[in-house]
Protein backbone atom coordinates (compact mmCIF):
# COMPACT_ATOMS: atom_id res chain seq x y z
CA UNK A 1 0.00 0.00 0.00
CA UNK A 2 2.64 2.01 0.97
CA UNK A 3 4.64 1.92 -2.13
CA UNK A 4 1.49 2.71 -4.22
CA UNK A 5 1.05 5.94 -2.33
CA UNK A 6 4.46 6.41 -3.54
CA UNK A 7 3.94 5.58 -6.93
CA UNK A 8 1.33 7.71 -7.18
CA UNK A 9 3.43 10.85 -5.62
CA UNK A 10 5.78 10.47 -7.78
CA UNK A 11 3.65 10.35 -11.34
CA UNK A 12 0.52 12.58 -10.30
CA UNK A 13 1.35 15.20 -12.85
CA UNK A 14 1.35 12.17 -15.43
CA UNK A 15 -1.47 10.47 -14.22
CA UNK A 16 -3.49 14.08 -14.20
CA UNK A 17 -1.97 14.63 -17.79
CA UNK A 18 -3.45 11.63 -19.46
CA UNK A 19 -6.82 11.98 -17.11
CA UNK A 20 -6.64 15.92 -19.36
CA UNK A 21 -5.88 14.01 -22.29
CA UNK A 22 -8.57 11.84 -21.80
CA UNK A 23 -11.26 14.22 -21.29
CA UNK A 24 -10.51 16.86 -23.54
CA UNK A 25 -10.34 14.00 -26.08
CA UNK A 26 -14.09 13.08 -24.78
CA UNK A 27 -15.23 16.30 -25.24
CA UNK A 28 -13.63 17.29 -28.10
CA UNK A 29 -15.79 14.06 -29.66
CA UNK A 30 -18.65 15.46 -28.16
CA UNK A 31 -18.81 18.63 -29.43
CA UNK A 32 -17.42 17.66 -33.38
CA UNK A 33 -20.30 14.87 -32.95
CA UNK A 34 -22.53 18.31 -32.19
CA UNK A 35 -21.15 20.62 -34.86
CA UNK A 36 -21.82 17.64 -37.54
CA UNK A 37 -25.28 17.41 -36.25
CA UNK A 38 -25.75 21.01 -36.60
CA UNK A 39 -23.89 21.08 -40.24
CA UNK A 40 -26.37 18.85 -41.12
CA UNK A 41 -29.76 20.17 -39.70
CA UNK A 42 -28.46 23.93 -40.98
CA UNK A 43 -27.79 21.78 -44.83
CA UNK A 44 -31.16 20.36 -44.39
CA UNK A 45 -33.02 24.12 -43.65
CA UNK A 46 -31.36 25.51 -46.61
CA UNK A 47 -32.20 22.32 -48.42
CA UNK A 48 -35.82 22.62 -48.03
CA UNK A 49 -36.34 26.61 -47.91
CA UNK A 50 -34.56 26.33 -51.10
CA UNK A 51 -37.33 23.84 -52.69
CA UNK A 52 -40.16 26.12 -51.32
CA UNK A 53 -38.57 29.04 -52.84
CA UNK A 54 -38.65 27.04 -56.37
CA UNK A 55 -42.16 25.83 -55.47
CA UNK A 56 -43.58 29.65 -54.21
CA UNK A 57 -42.03 30.88 -57.91
CA UNK A 58 -43.61 28.39 -60.18
CA UNK A 59 -46.98 28.79 -58.05
CA UNK A 60 -46.63 32.35 -58.61
CA UNK A 61 -46.83 32.07 -62.36
CA UNK A 62 -50.34 29.84 -62.06
CA UNK A 63 -51.51 32.63 -59.48
CA UNK A 64 -50.26 35.55 -62.72
CA UNK A 65 -52.47 33.46 -64.87
CA UNK A 66 -55.33 33.11 -62.92
CA UNK A 67 -55.64 36.63 -61.77
CA UNK A 68 -54.87 37.65 -65.29
CA UNK A 69 -58.37 35.35 -66.59
CA UNK A 70 -60.55 36.33 -63.36
CA UNK A 71 -59.66 40.27 -63.81
CA UNK A 72 -61.05 39.93 -67.45
CA UNK A 73 -63.87 38.20 -66.31
CA UNK A 74 -64.62 40.76 -63.71
CA UNK A 75 -64.34 43.28 -65.93
CA UNK A 76 -66.71 41.80 -68.53
CA UNK A 77 -69.23 41.61 -66.09
CA UNK A 78 -68.95 44.95 -65.41
CA UNK A 79 -69.08 46.07 -68.95
CA UNK A 80 -71.76 43.97 -69.78
CA UNK A 81 -74.10 45.15 -66.62
CA UNK A 82 -73.41 48.77 -67.21
CA UNK A 83 -74.11 48.42 -71.03
CA UNK A 84 -77.33 48.78 -72.73
CA UNK A 85 -76.66 45.17 -74.39
CA UNK A 86 -79.20 45.53 -76.89
CA UNK A 87 -77.13 48.03 -78.61
CA UNK A 88 -73.56 45.90 -78.56
CA UNK A 89 -72.62 44.90 -81.66
CA UNK A 90 -71.91 40.94 -82.40
CA UNK A 91 -68.47 41.03 -82.17
CA UNK A 92 -67.98 42.80 -78.55
CA UNK A 93 -70.82 40.69 -76.80
CA UNK A 94 -69.51 37.69 -77.97
CA UNK A 95 -65.92 38.94 -76.57
CA UNK A 96 -67.11 39.80 -73.61
CA UNK A 97 -69.18 36.57 -73.24
CA UNK A 98 -66.35 34.21 -73.89
CA UNK A 99 -64.67 36.08 -71.15
CA UNK A 100 -67.15 35.92 -68.70
CA UNK A 101 -67.50 32.36 -69.59
CA UNK A 102 -64.47 30.80 -67.99
CA UNK A 103 -62.57 30.23 -64.81
CA UNK A 104 -59.16 28.73 -63.90
CA UNK A 105 -57.92 25.43 -62.44
CA UNK A 106 -55.59 26.24 -59.67
CA UNK A 107 -53.07 23.25 -58.92
CA UNK A 108 -51.19 23.71 -55.74
CA UNK A 109 -47.22 23.60 -56.17
CA UNK A 110 -46.50 22.15 -52.24
CA UNK A 111 -44.78 19.37 -52.67
CA UNK A 112 -41.60 20.79 -50.64
CA UNK A 113 -43.82 22.09 -47.69
CA UNK A 114 -45.49 18.38 -47.76
CA UNK A 115 -41.68 17.18 -47.34
CA UNK A 116 -40.67 19.34 -44.41
CA UNK A 117 -44.17 18.53 -42.83
CA UNK A 118 -43.03 14.47 -42.80
CA UNK A 119 -39.34 14.69 -42.36
CA UNK A 120 -37.31 16.18 -39.06
CA UNK A 121 -36.17 19.44 -40.31
CA UNK A 122 -37.10 22.54 -38.45
CA UNK A 123 -36.92 26.02 -39.55
CA UNK A 124 -35.00 27.84 -37.07
CA UNK A 125 -36.60 30.95 -37.60
CA UNK A 126 -39.76 31.43 -35.49
CA UNK A 127 -41.46 34.25 -37.62
CA UNK A 128 -40.72 32.26 -41.24
CA UNK A 129 -41.55 29.28 -39.71
CA UNK A 130 -45.17 30.58 -38.82
CA UNK A 131 -45.14 32.19 -42.06
CA UNK A 132 -45.03 29.03 -44.09
CA UNK A 133 -47.44 27.22 -41.91
CA UNK A 134 -50.21 30.04 -42.38
CA UNK A 135 -49.13 29.78 -46.45
CA UNK A 136 -49.24 26.78 -46.55
CA UNK A 137 -52.34 25.79 -44.23
CA UNK A 138 -54.61 28.60 -44.36
CA UNK A 139 -54.32 31.09 -47.24
CA UNK A 140 -53.32 28.55 -50.18
CA UNK A 141 -56.51 26.66 -49.52
CA UNK A 142 -58.37 29.42 -48.85
CA UNK A 143 -57.46 30.88 -52.37
CA UNK A 144 -58.31 27.24 -53.84
CA UNK A 145 -61.62 27.29 -51.88
CA UNK A 146 -62.35 30.69 -53.62
CA UNK A 147 -61.16 29.45 -56.89
CA UNK A 148 -63.16 26.26 -56.81
CA UNK A 149 -66.51 28.27 -56.21
CA UNK A 150 -65.79 30.01 -59.68
CA UNK A 151 -65.13 26.90 -61.26
CA UNK A 152 -68.22 25.18 -59.63
CA UNK A 153 -70.07 28.52 -60.83
CA UNK A 154 -68.60 27.40 -64.29
CA UNK A 155 -70.09 24.12 -64.50
CA UNK A 156 -73.24 25.12 -62.76
CA UNK A 157 -74.64 28.12 -64.40
CA UNK A 158 -72.83 28.86 -66.99
CA UNK A 159 -72.07 26.08 -68.95
CA UNK A 160 -76.34 25.26 -68.76
CA UNK A 161 -76.91 28.97 -69.85
CA UNK A 162 -74.11 28.77 -73.31
CA UNK A 163 -76.03 25.50 -74.00
CA UNK A 164 -79.17 27.01 -73.92
CA UNK A 165 -78.63 30.63 -75.54
CA UNK A 166 -74.67 30.55 -77.03
CA UNK A 167 -74.38 28.88 -80.80
CA UNK A 168 -70.79 29.11 -80.72
CA UNK A 169 -68.10 29.25 -78.58
CA UNK A 170 -64.75 29.17 -78.50
CA UNK A 171 -62.44 29.37 -75.27
CA UNK A 172 -61.98 32.84 -74.14
CA UNK A 173 -62.07 34.01 -77.73
CA UNK A 174 -65.75 34.04 -79.14
CA UNK A 175 -69.63 33.13 -77.36
CA UNK A 176 -72.00 33.89 -80.00
CA UNK A 177 -75.70 34.31 -78.60
CA UNK A 178 -78.02 32.14 -80.80
CA UNK A 179 -80.73 34.47 -80.35
CA UNK A 180 -80.38 38.46 -79.19
CA UNK A 181 -84.02 38.47 -77.50
CA UNK A 182 -85.34 38.87 -74.35
CA UNK A 183 -85.33 35.93 -72.96
CA UNK A 184 -81.37 35.63 -73.85
CA UNK A 185 -80.64 39.55 -72.14
CA UNK A 186 -82.94 38.27 -69.08
CA UNK A 187 -81.04 35.04 -68.64
CA UNK A 188 -77.84 36.81 -69.13
CA UNK A 189 -78.40 39.71 -66.56
CA UNK A 190 -79.28 37.32 -64.11
CA UNK A 191 -75.58 34.78 -64.48
CA UNK A 192 -74.13 38.45 -64.26
CA UNK A 193 -75.69 39.25 -61.49
CA UNK A 194 -75.14 35.87 -59.87
CA UNK A 195 -71.20 35.74 -60.67
CA UNK A 196 -70.27 39.70 -60.34
CA UNK A 197 -69.81 39.18 -56.09
CA UNK A 198 -68.15 35.54 -56.23
CA UNK A 199 -65.80 37.14 -58.93
CA UNK A 200 -64.79 40.30 -57.79
CA UNK A 201 -64.15 38.85 -53.72
CA UNK A 202 -62.21 35.79 -55.13
CA UNK A 203 -60.12 38.09 -57.26
CA UNK A 204 -59.44 40.40 -54.52
CA UNK A 205 -58.90 37.00 -51.86
CA UNK A 206 -56.32 36.20 -55.25
CA UNK A 207 -54.51 39.36 -55.37
CA UNK A 208 -54.00 39.32 -51.84
CA UNK A 209 -52.60 35.74 -51.87
CA UNK A 210 -50.17 36.66 -54.87
CA UNK A 211 -48.68 39.69 -52.39
CA UNK A 212 -48.18 37.12 -50.07
CA UNK A 213 -46.75 34.61 -51.90
CA UNK A 214 -43.94 37.74 -52.93
CA UNK A 215 -43.65 38.32 -49.11
CA UNK A 216 -42.86 34.70 -48.69
CA UNK A 217 -39.92 34.15 -51.50
CA UNK A 218 -38.87 37.71 -49.83
CA UNK A 219 -38.32 36.42 -46.46
CA UNK A 220 -37.41 33.06 -47.45
CA UNK A 221 -34.49 34.46 -49.54
CA UNK A 222 -33.07 37.18 -46.77
CA UNK A 223 -32.94 33.54 -44.25
CA UNK A 224 -30.64 31.92 -47.14
CA UNK A 225 -28.75 34.99 -46.97
CA UNK A 226 -27.84 34.91 -43.20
Amino acid sequence: MKRIFTTLKQKWPEYLLEILVITIGILGAFALNNWNESRKEKDGEIRVLNEILENLREDRLQLLSAEELLDNSVQSIQFMMEADLSQLDDVTISKHLALFISFYKYYPIDNAYETLKTSDIIISNNDLRNSISKYYEYAQNRTQSGLMDVENQFHGHLIPFARTYVKEFEWLTEALPKQRNDAFYEALKTELIGAKDNNTQTLAALRRFISNNQDLQSKIELQLKQ
